[in-house]
């Protein structure tokens, strides 16, 4: 039997995956979803070169990725999401899996820094790495996806045509993404999507500025991180981005005015940040007017959160009083502090100089005979 395809998805089977996928074999497309499956991905996986489509996710899959993995050169769809996989995303995968046009390996156990190999993999415009603890920088070849550079149009490719109107397969190869917000399952317009994920991870550093050549981007997730420094300008380049998220962050500086140039987007989230400045104004930014995008940055200002900009600079006014507020405190400390060393100077002087303290008791005494005449008077 010549078998192509093998989808056990949606059931509740349980226990491990067999370690008997042998040599030869045609298997093209294979989807274990959502079932209970436990245990590691036998290294024997490794001998279906010709396979395409991986959907291994919504399990309790464990352990680290096999090496033998990187022999499936053909694959265009690998799903691994929702399982306990650890370690590091491998390096391999971006030398081995060229063709590949999908990578969901959101919400496991995977840690340490994105290999910048995986830029090498220029077809790929799904990159769902989400909900792990990954950490370290963005590398500046997430800024190479060629997918994701182009903004044209791209015909409808193989790998989707293969199960839509195919009899019994049509609208099978589908996939759980995260869009404005929600997760959403993508089916017919999937060869459409155009995402990056990598929120709710432990990364850090700077957003590159090579991001900012992915004019195909339609969705940037970098939400609930450590990353620092400003919003680079060249994100105004992504001309094609619908949705950005860069909230939960450790984000200063303004607030790039180019952003008011991405025309298509429509969901925007930079709050709690450090963000400062006066909130720009403009073109699509004017549809954005909802205050919550910004809450929690103390220091920005603008019309839309009903906070004046100290003299039509981009100066947040509360930050402004602070400082006022500041400098008055030291005013008064000084002040404080001066009256309390001439007090105690007066005070050591009577304390060690004779001739000083009998003639200021003599002045005493002397008030005080003038007082008790002027009030007998």
């Amino acid at each position: 039997m010549r078998l192509e395809r093998f989808n056990l998805s949606n059931n509740q089977i349980f226990g491990e995956i067999p370690g008997c996928w042998p040599e030869g074999s045609l298997l093209s497309f294979v989807h274990l979803g959502n079932n209970m499956l436990s245990g590691e991905i036998p290294s024997s996986v490794g001998n279906l070169t010709r396979l395409e489509f991986l959907h291994l996710n919504d399990n309790n899959l464990s352990g680290r990725l096999p090496f033998s993995l990187q022999k499936c050169s053909q694959l265009l769809v690998v799903d691994l999401g929702d399982n306990k996989f650890s370690g590091n995303v491998p390096v391999w995968i971006g030398q081995s899996w060229l063709q590949l046009r999908a990578l969901r390996l959101r919400s496991n156990m995977f840690d340490g820094d994105i290999a910048p190999q995986l830029g090498q993999l220029r077809d790929l415009q799904i990159v769902d790495l989400s909900n792990n603890t990954l950490s370290g920088p963005i590398p500046d070849s997430f800024g190479n996806f060629s997918a994701l550079i182009s903004t044209s149009a791209r015909p409808l490719p193989p790998f989707f045509t293969m199960f839509v109107g195919s009899g019994d397969y049509e609208g099978i190869e589908s996939m759980a993404l995260v869009t404005k917000g929600d997760q959403l399952m993508f089916s017919t317009i999937l060869y459409l999507v155009k995402t990056i994920d990598l929120s709710s991870n432990n990364l850090s550093g700077e957003i590159p500025k090579e991001l900012g050549y992915l004019a195909g981007l339609h969705t940037l997730n970098l939400s609930r991180n450590y990353f620092r420094g400003e919003i680079p300008d060249d994100i105004g380049r992504m001309g094609s981005l619908e949705t950005l998220d860069l909230s939960l962050n450790c984000l200063s500086g303004r607030i790039p005015q180019a952003m008011s140039e991405l025309n298509y987007l429509n969901h925007l989230n930079l709050s709690y940040n450090n963000l400062s400045g006066e909130i720009p104004f403009g073109n699509q930014l004017q549809t954005l007017d909802d205050a919550s995008i910004y809450i929690s940055n103390p220091y920005l200002c603008g019309v839309l959160i009903n906070k004046s900009c100290f003299n039509g600079n981009n100066i947040n006014a509360s930050s402004e009083e602070y400082g006022m507020a500041s400098q008055m405190l030291s005013i008064y400390l000084s002040h404080a502090l001066g009256f309390l060393i001439g007090l105690w100077s007066v005070f050591v002087l009577l304390l060690f100089q004779k001739d000083w303290r009998n003639s200021y008791f003599k002045m005493i005494d002397k008030v005080y005979e003038a007082t008790k005449i002027k009030m007998r008077n």
